[in-house]
């Protein structure tokens, strides 16, 4: 494409995305017991997550390196790309969109005559997802640089994404949830429902069982979607029949929307817990 895309893997986008218009995806980092991998490069969700049921206590993750995103954006350059959009992480929890601005800082050093635009989406996972996807649509239009990153930063104040977690325990490790008050909530008999507000989770609801807090966000949807956008995204933690369930309900409301299903980041399994479905799209 005219302009080249680089993406974190915490967007969660599909293989097929990826390789049909040449995203470079810049992976998280995960150590376990003292080795680094790589999200999606070397460890598979699944992998991940059999490592964090077995020792959670030397599971973490950090942020790609702005070295790493140094990496992503000169090769592009060295394909002749001379204009790159990088849409991130919320940067209220990680330092990832840092690592890619500070990088950008150095490709203006080494060669001024190429545009990078860095955009803080203020999500993870499907709102990502979503803004990528409508940059796509916008450059196989032919705008511009500046004409894609202003509209994505306007459309993010449109994007909702919520989850429904299958377990809250895990929520403090997300920076905003004491660990005492997760602790005490896992034992409750009831699911959370989580909404990204302001670049953060907060609480949403609540319901008595997993299908609720499904239902609690289809109410939402229905309540607030921009169908002129057509476009839904779905992210799973290893809960892939659930995910196919749930869009099964969202196409009997809407036969015409086009829904994608994407698997979590390990990274955000490690914050939400196995069993996490989230959902993104476009508001009135």
């Amino acid at each position: 494409m005219k302009i080249a895309l680089v993406a974190d893997s915490l967007a969660c986008l599909p293989n097929e995305i990826v390789e049909k218009y040449g995203i470079k995806v810049v992976p998280a980092n995960l150590l376990f017991e003292g080795k680094i991998y790589k999200d999606g490069i070397n460890l598979t969700a699944n992998q991940a997550y059999s490592f964090i049921e077995k020792n959670p206590e030397t599971f973490s993750t950090s942020a790609p390196s702005p070295g790493d995103f140094l990496v992503a954006y000169r090769g592009l350059i060295d394909n002749d790309a001379k204009e790159i959009l990088y849409i991130g992480l919320t940067s209220k929890l990680s330092a990832t969109w840092n690592s890619a601005r500070m990088a950008k800082e150095q490709i203006k050093s080494e060669s001024p005559e190429v545009k990078i635009e860095v955009i803080d989406s203020t999500f993870a996972g499907p709102g990502e997802a979503i803004l990528i996807s409508t940059a796509i649509q916008k450059i196989e239009k032919g705008k511009s640089l500046n004409e894609i990153a202003n509209l994505v930063e306007s459309l993010k104040r449109k994007v909702q994404v919520l989850f429904v977690l299958e377990t809250i325990r895990y929520l403090h490790r997300s920076g905003r949830f004491p660990e005492s008050a997760t602790k005490i909530a896992s034992l409750l008999p009831f699911k959370s429902v989580l909404k990204f507000s302001e670049g953060k989770l907060a609480l949403f609801g609540i319901s008595g069982s997993k299908e609720g807090g499904v239902e609690k966000i289809l109410n939402f949807l229905k309540a607030s979607w921009d169908q002129n956008t057509s476009e839904v995204w779905l992210t799973h933690a290893d809960c892939e029949n659930e995910a196919q369930s749930f869009k099964e309900k969202i196409s009997n409301i809407y036969p015409s929307a086009k829904i994608f299903i994407t698997e979590f980041s390990p990274i955000l399994g490690y914050v939400t817990g196995r069993g996490t479905l989230g959902i993104g799209f476009y508001s009135k």
